[in-house]
């Protein structure tokens, strides 16, 4: 497991990192007051079998706290994470 920061939209992110880069990536997003290791128990065994990114949304986990938060900036965040380049790397179908 590797925890990574990178930044977001006008935040500081964080996310945790499971398994093998050269399997098919799979983006795991928390919900409401949790954070990426709440979801460890599934993602754990994913990474057997998938390259797994759980991110710590803002204001959550390891992430930036911020004084708001809506949902058009989660998204801001998930599309700056797709920007990364080690995860535009990472093999996938693009079809």
């Amino acid at each position: 497991m590797q925890r990574i920061y990178f930044s977001g939209a006008n935040a500081h992110l964080s996310a945790v990192i499971l398994g093998d880069s050269s399997n098919p990536p799979v983006i795991a997003v928390h919900g409401l007051r949790d954070h990426s290791l709440g979801m460890f128990e599934l993602l754990q065994p994913l990474s057997e079998q998938y390259y797994v990114i759980a991110l710590d949304m803002r204001g959550h986990g390891h992430s930036e706290k911020l004084q708001t938060y809506t949902m058009i900036q989660f998204m801001a965040d998930l599309d700056a994470l797709f920007k990364k380049s080690w995860y535009r790397n990472c093999p996938f179908d693009r079809t």
